[in-house]
């Protein structure tokens, strides 16, 4: 292999690797104390993912695999739009979710002020991490935009 191939294989499974950490950070806790946890947390899991991911990519997208591929930009153009969509219903339901109370019946085996300190650690990590992936996936196609036409006319990323 050559010498940028080998090192964007390397930085891209260094970020999968800190990704992956940040993830179980996060999800520790609830996952340690929540019962029946798991339906919210994989939403949460997700939101993470595509959080850290598409921002990276936005902003470091000259050390990627992406950033050479034209194609692959224009794929990820048209991808961002359902994705998007499918993050705010996601965002949705999570928010119904917190609204009905849900919550309380995860962490209700744990004392009142541990349980209401738990509730609010999940409700602002899961509107940070929502919000943020939304946000990144609705500014990534004007970054794969822009990439396109620095690509075409100055010969950059």
């Amino acid at each position: 292999m050559r010498q940028r191939t080998k090192s964007f294989l390397l930085i891209e499974f260094l970020w999968w690797a800190i990704t992956a950490l940040i993830i179980l950070a996060f999800m520790y806790l609830p996952y340690q104390h929540g019962n029946g946890f798991s339906e919210l947390g994989s939403t949460n899991i997700l939101f993470i993912l595509i959080f850290i991911t598409v921002t990276r990519y936005i902003f470091l997208l000259k050390y990627t695999f992406l950033g050479y591929s034209l194609w692959a930009k224009v794929l990820v153009i048209f991808l961002c739009i359902p994705l998007a969509i499918y993050l705010y219903s996601a965002f949705q339901f999570v928010q119904v979710y917190i609204d009905q109370g849900s919550l309380e019946t995860v962490f209700g085996h744990m004392q009142i002020g541990e349980q209401y300190a738990m509730m609010n650690y999940i409700e602002s990590e899961i509107i940070f991490f929502g919000v943020g992936s939304i946000i990144a996936t609705v500014l990534m196609p004007f970054r794969m935009i822009i990439s396109i036409w620095r690509m075409r006319n100055r010969g950059t990323v």
